[in-house]
């Protein structure tokens, strides 16, 4: 192996793109020290880009990072800006991500239905195709 990643101050981005080069041009070495490298440096705001990273490269242990990351922190995950973006542009991609973590944390019920809702939960919020509501009587006089 390189051993050279982690003497070096290199950021979740540029350890990704070098994972990715490595992967695409058969440097398996150094391909698998890059995600060793993500797996031990990266937090929630990189999830969307390895788990996009690791959908496109075939990379089982990249996506397991992903997993891990997601299971510890699901909440910061799901409010990333970067993530949302991903489950709006694949949406195959990210929910079934969801839902394997869900999954593997044991919120799924696991009849097809998803979690139940948590006792004092938020109540759903209306889709935008929802007509707006009546304005009460005493404005419409």
């Amino acid at each position: 192996m390189y051993n050279a990643l982690d003497v070096l101050p290199i950021d979740c981005a540029s350890l990704l793109a070098l994972f990715e080069a490595a992967d695409k041009y058969d440097v398996t070495g150094l391909a698998t020290e890059a995600a060793a490298a993500l797996d031990a440096r990266a937090g929630p705001p990189d999830v969307a880009s390895m788990l996009e990273a690791a959908s496109v490269r075939g990379c089982a242990a990249l996506r397991a990072t992903c997993e891990r990351i997601a299971a510890g922190a699901l909440r910061q995950v799901l409010e990333d800006d970067a993530f949302c973006a991903l489950c709006a542009a694949a949406p195959d991609l990210g929910l079934a991500f969801v839902a394997d973590v869900t999954r593997a944390l044991g919120m799924d019920r696991g009849d097809g239905g998803g979690s139940a809702p948590a006792r004092g939960a938020a109540r759903r919020v209306p889709s935008a195709r929802a007509p707006p509501p009546s304005p009460p009587p005493e404005l419409t006089a």
